[in-house]
């Protein structure tokens, strides 16, 4: 095949990677949506720009969120684990900027008796105000104060004494016992992917890389989230900074992104998830044919950040 390195798509559907001079193992989903170049018409100005990444096979999902919100896709990168998506969505216009629009299309006369309005809906309060004052004055000393309700029984009783809870009886002390990092579950995103799976987006403290140990401890992490789940089919994303969580987190990215420009997530969130992304579990979906598997290919750890990147097959006991 003579062609230059890209995504093929393949009978089955899916597409496959050509790296320019043969097949590689890399596989993705069909569905992800094609690029949408540049308009050479709209200016640049009018548009606002994001860049968001991503991890391999994730692409449709991610284009989709970001659409769902305005976005439009402009171009993608693709890396060996990441992929960088290029978003742009129109300027929105505020409620200031289209008013005043449209006072000023308005003519000089009629522009004269928006303002005239305008005052007298700001003095009437003023005026109001000031007719209350002096009727009140007018009733005189004479007025009949007004009486406060008496008090019910209720508000003058004591409260009545309730009933001891009982204590429960204790548990027999269970054999399994966790012995991993500390770390906490911030959030938990459901029904992910095709397999439905739950999404544990889980925080713990930074991670020594240049020691041997630190991929245990992750284990021990998300094998304690399975153990207590029961099961080893579900998505577990560890990372040692929040701040990505409520950026990438189905739950959170809506509202991050209402608050943050563009620029935030290139220049701050882009380096966090470098180095504080640590690891991303999945069980019981194959990367491969995107379906729900329970096949011994379809659970492992992508290691993400920068210098431990790497695919592990590996499924934790339940």
């Amino acid at each position: 095949m003579s062609a230059p390195p890209g995504w093929h798509r393949q009978p089955d559907g899916r597409e496959r990677y050509w790296d320019g001079e043969a097949w590689t193992t890399q596989f993705r989903d069909g569905t992800v949506l094609p690029v949408v170049p540049e308009t050479q018409d709209a200016g640049a100005g009018s548009f606002d720009f994001m860049a968001v990444k991503t991890i391999r096979g994730r692409e449709a999902k991610k284009i989709g969120e970001q659409q769902n919100l305005g976005w439009e896709l402009v171009d993608q990168t693709q890396g060996t684990l990441r992929t960088t998506l290029n978003f742009r969505r129109p300027k929105p216009e505020t409620s200031i900027s289209k008013a005043w629009a449209s006072f000023r299309a308005l003519n000089p006369k009629a522009r004269l008796g928006v303002v005239a309005a305008a005052v007298v809906v700001l003095l009437l309060p003023i005026i109001v105000g000031i007719a209350g004052s002096v009727g009140g004055a007018d009733a005189g000393p004479n007025a009949e104060p007004s009486k406060s309700p008496a008090p019910t029984a209720t508000e003058n009783s004591e409260e009545l004494a309730t009933s001891p809870v009982p204590t429960p009886s204790a548990s027999p002390a269970e054999t399994y016992a966790y012995e991993g990092p500390p770390y906490e579950i911030v959030t938990v995103d459901e029904n992910v992917s095709s397999a439905d799976l739950d999404q544990y987006w889980v925080y713990t403290s930074k991670f020594d890389y240049s020691k041997d140990d630190f991929r245990d401890q992750v284990k021990m992490i998300i094998a304690d989230i399975a153990h207590r789940e029961q099961t080893p089919e579900l998505i577990v994303q560890v990372v040692s900074d929040k701040e990505i969580i409520e950026a990438e987190s189905d739950a959170t990215i809506a509202d991050f992104m209402e608050e943050h420009d563009p620029a935030y997530f290139k220049n701050v969130i882009g380096p966090k998830e470098e180095t504080h992304w640590v690891a991303w579990y999945q069980g019981g979906w194959d990367p491969d044919t995107a379906q729900p598997s329970d096949s011994a290919d379809a659970f492992e750890i992508t290691w993400i950040a920068e210098k431990i990147q790497g695919v592990e097959k590996w499924k934790p006991q339940t």
